[in-house]
């Protein structure tokens, strides 16, 4: 054999030749499983994330929700028995969990001490794609575990609907010092808590055992109002390993906010900070109603990865396209039209944040082409794609009123279209709000108040029972057309109407919207109706909850 610093070597032998090939794709092989896991120790742990800005948390509904082939579960297994190749103990584990896990032991197993824990928390807190996607299938399932206790949890807590729980944690002063107060975050791992507070702080180390400088002694205290619309967390105390105190689990991506009154602080004396939370209302929840009616797993896969286009532009573009060679992987007779989500997701990223619009409108032509191509349940997507080509039209750097009103117009087409594809009503709702904003693109008030109130109407019919506050949200954004085409009696109807649901909503109220909605009562009685009582009535609940804003006596936001 000869060697030379371009080639590895030149074989005059055959035998030699395919034996070394076999080697190297072994080699390979094992490298590219144990590169998996190996990448857990090269990205930095974060508890929480910006609740507005994680894509994260969409990736996580699309792991929830996906229908998973049959055996998936034996993809992770190979991975970890690959990883753990020599040890013993591990290898013992994955056999045991590869014979004996079902869908309703998936609590059981993540409570148990093994690595399985460590390395599914862990891979959740490096926003880690590939393992994570390995792990879906258990995810889902630990997901549904949670939901249905969650159900049972609420039902126990009728007549004492709030709590509080505590949770201790390590974590960097670096992301301690983003915690600001009045700031929405979501956790990014599992969250188990616990209703003892002096067990929480029994699981942190002392101040003289931390031996990380950079790293920081916290607590969190949480509290809980059974109410509130959320993403399922649950006693799993019966279910656990560990039996026996009440502990709390919540799903990643269930979103809190940092109280506005000393919500951050550090007590020198313990070395330790405190972080007080309150569980907030979940905007991005997804609706399990929406999925009822799908009788292909295609038309499932689809509407899971639909509002990745809505979120992965927050994403670096190689996440964004190790999320979509790995969906193409796994689904392999979907992939021209996973292909054409990816070019959306793409553009939606050069148009913001990189501000490059001619390579936006060449992905966004792209993910059209396909589309165009495709004859299922595809017009939402296309609707979304014209709209966004609208948008880039009405930009500065590339302004064209022509094309921007040809798109906006084409988009509205889409949406109508889609209409008629879809099965149930609850996904006509997010249809009818995308037209009602579209025709306010092209100056149609009237044709956006139609659509607005179709929106309104079907939200009330849906969520009328469990979730006061989108209902609420929906009525003051009627209200809000209504006001700009000057039809004050009827902006006044559907102020009002949002506002008595706020304020006899069973949940915390939110002064994030009774203080507008007042403010804009207030404005509309006084400048156009003459009639100052009313506006009086509406000034005194506004400076009720400026008052109670200023003193941090309840939640400000939804």
């Amino acid at each position: 054999m000869l060697f030379s610093q371009a080639i590895k070597c030149v074989y005059t032998i055959p035998g030699q030749l395919l034996y070394d090939l076999k080697a190297d794709v072994l080699q390979y092989k094992k490298y590219e499983n144990n590169g998996i896991f190996n990448d857990l120790g090269r990205k930095e742990d974060n508890t929480t994330d910006d609740a507005i800005e994680s894509w994260w948390v969409t990736y996580m509904d699309v792991l929830v929700y996906l229908s998973y082939p049959d055996e998936f579960y034996h993809k992770l297994v190979d991975s970890l028995r690959t990883y753990y190749d020599g040890k013993e103990t591990e290898l013992k584990t994955l056999d045991e969990f590869e014979n004996e896990y079902k869908p309703d032991r998936a609590v059981w197993w993540y409570t148990r001490n093994t690595f399985l824990y460590s390395i599914l928390n862990r891979a959740l807190r490096q926003h880690n794609i590939a393992v994570m996607f390995l792990f879906g299938f258990f995810v889902q399932d630990l997901y549904r575990q949670v939901q249905a206790e969650y159900e049972r949890l609420k039902l126990e807590h009728l007549v004492e609907p709030t709590m509080n729980v505590y949770r201790g944690q390590i974590m960097s002063r670096k992301e301690i010092n983003e915690l600001n107060s009045d700031f929405n975050i979501i956790n990014n791992s599992l969250l188990s808590t616990s209703s003892d507070r002096q067990l929480a702080l029994f699981f942190l180390p002392e101040p003289d055992q931390m031996e990380d400088s950079s790293h920081e002694r916290v607590l969190f205290e949480i509290g809980i109002d059974i109410r509130r619309q959320s993403r399922p967390y649950a006693d799993i105390s019966h279910l656990s390993q560990f039996s026996g105190e009440l502990e709390i689990l919540f799903m990643t991506g269930t979103p809190f906010k940092i109280v506005r009154q000393n919500g951050v602080s550090y007590n020198e004396n313990e070395k330790l900070w405190t972080v007080k939370l309150q569980l907030t209302r979940d905007e991005f929840l997804v609706d399990d109603r929406a999925f009822e009616s799908f009788t292909w797993d295609s038309q499932r896969l689809k509407k899971c990865l639909t509002p990745l286009s809505d979120s992965l532009q927050f994403a670096s573009i190689e996440d964004i396209n190790l999320i979509f060679d790995i969906f193409c992987d796994l689904y392999a007779q979907e992939e021209k039209w996973i292909n054409a989500l990816r070019f959306h997701c793409i553009g939606r990223y050069q148009s913001w944040p990189e501000n490059n619009i001619t390579a936006a409108l060449s992905y966004y032509n792209k993910a059209l082409q396909t589309w165009n191509n495709e004859s299922n349940y595809c017009s939402i997507n296309i609707g979304q794609i014209r709209h966004d080509i609208a948008r880039c039209y009405s930009k500065d750097a590339i302004i064209n009123p022509s094309m921007s009103s040809k798109y906006f117009n084409l988009a509205i087409e889409s949406y109508i279209k889609a209409i008629e594809e879809t099965t149930t009503e609850i996904e006509q709702i997010d249809i009818y709000e995308k037209l009602s904003e579209l025709y306010m693109n092209i100056s149609d008030n009237l044709k956006a108040i139609q659509y607005k109130e179709l929106q309104v109407q079907f939200t009330l019919k849906y969520y009328s029972s469990i979730d006061d506050e989108k209902c609420a949200i929906s009525l003051n954004s009627l209200a809000f057309l209504y006001e700009k085409i000057k039809r004050y009696d009827n902006a006044l109807t559907n102020y009002e109407k949002a506002i008595k649901i706020l304020l006899e909503s069973i949940v915390s109220h939110s002064s994030w919207w009774i203080i507008p909605i007042c403010n804009n009562l207030i404005k509309i009685y006084n400048e156009q109706k003459d009639d100052y009582n009313s506006a009086l009535k509406y000034e005194l609940i506004k400076n009720e909850y400026v008052l109670k804003d200023n003193e941090g006596t309840h939640d400000s936001t939804s």
